[in-house]
């Protein structure tokens, strides 16, 4: 979140002209945001100054837990931030059950409101939308994958239903003509297809589906590029939530259900390798002899260490006699 925009937003909240034209639930939501924000604030500031006033502090997650009751019931992008904010809030409290149950009501309304579908078909959203759609998608869905293995609880939304593409990858749907315009009933069904389905084969035209918009030029992926890659911390995470899915989806299912190959197990492990090794170097503890000091270095190398442990950890339950016991070691 933008410092300068987030105080500029906080000042016109008090204000008597906005608070005038607002509804008190829009109101509402952005001050629970705010509340969580400068908390988590406090919580990593450890000195005196660091310390919120009295009637500033969030002296309950039961209280959370009713604010986000509340703010559920509209389906805006203000709520949404703010019941991310209130899951983010309970992650650092290390009050997992209670951010899951936040986490619930949060996907519930993303569903509701249809987050999980690709804003890059509607031609009438504007390019800030559907990029703050996305951001706030798969910042639930990395939340919810962490305390999905934290928990051993199942997902509340499956791999399948998601129709979004990951951040700084290129966007493979194209906005959809209008009910309106005359199209035959094949090119309608493929203009709702990203480029990558099967059904453009090889030499088939693409074009005939209907022409990406000028727009779609501008995708998050080349935005990063353009700004540096300041988005790439959540952009990895975001990654390798998805990568700790596949883990889950393999290992964390009922026995009857549970199919496990040594393909899967090469696979996943690739994986994870392939994602440590594209992480920056700023990023990773020791690069070619030299110390780096980021601050979130080591948070990478523990999520790296983690997902090596999650493809590991169901072998060790093996006879130790058993080879893949022993390379699980």
């Amino acid at each position: 979140m933008h410092g300068p925009s987030l105080l500029n937003s906080l000042e016109a909240l008090y204000s008597n002209s906005s608070r005038q034209g607002s509804s008190f639930r829009k109101a509402f939501s952005q001050i629970a945001t705010y509340q969580c924000l400068f908390n988590i604030s406090s919580i990593c500031n450890s000195t005196d100054s660091g310390v919120l006033p009295a009637e500033c502090q969030i002296r309950s997650s039961m209280t959370l837990l009713t604010w986000a009751g509340f703010i559920a019931t509209a389906h805006n992008m203000a709520s949404l931030q703010s019941l991310i904010a209130i899951q983010l809030y309970l992650v650092s409290r290390i009050e997992l059950r209670d951010a899951a149950t936040v986490g619930g009501l949060l996907l519930r309304a993303l569903i509701a409101a249809g987050f999980h579908r690709c804003p890059w078909r509607s031609l009438h959203m504007s390019l800030h939308d559907r990029d703050m759609r996305k951001r706030i998608f798969w910042s639930a869905y990395a939340i919810d994958r962490f305390l999905c293995q934290a928990l051993g609880m199942p997902f509340v939304l499956g791999e399948s239903d998601i129709d979004i593409c990951p951040p700084s990858s290129n966007e493979l749907h194209r906005p959809v003509q209008s009910r309106g315009q005359q199209a035959v009933s094949v090119e309608r069904v493929l203009a709702h297809l990203p480029l990558n389905h099967q059904s453009f084969g090889r030499g088939q035209n693409i074009a005939q589906s209907g022409q990406p918009s000028p727009e779609l030029d501008q995708t998050p992926s080349a935005v990063v590029s353009e700004t540096g890659g300041q988005d790439v911390l959540f952009i990895k995470f975001v990654a390798w939530s998805k990568i700790v899915s596949q883990i889950l989806s393999l290992f964390h299912k009922a026995i009857r259900h549970r199919v496990i190959s040594r393909n899967n197990v090469l696979e996943l492990t690739s994986r994870v390798h392939e994602w440590w090794n594209s992480l920056p170097d700023n990023l990773e503890d020791d690069q070619n002899g030299i110390r780096y000091k980021p601050r979130l270095g080591p948070f990478f190398k523990f999520l790296y260490h983690q997902a090596i442990i999650l493809i590991n950890r169901p072998f060790l339950s093996l006879p130790h006699t058993n080879p893949d016991c022993r390379s699980s070691l």
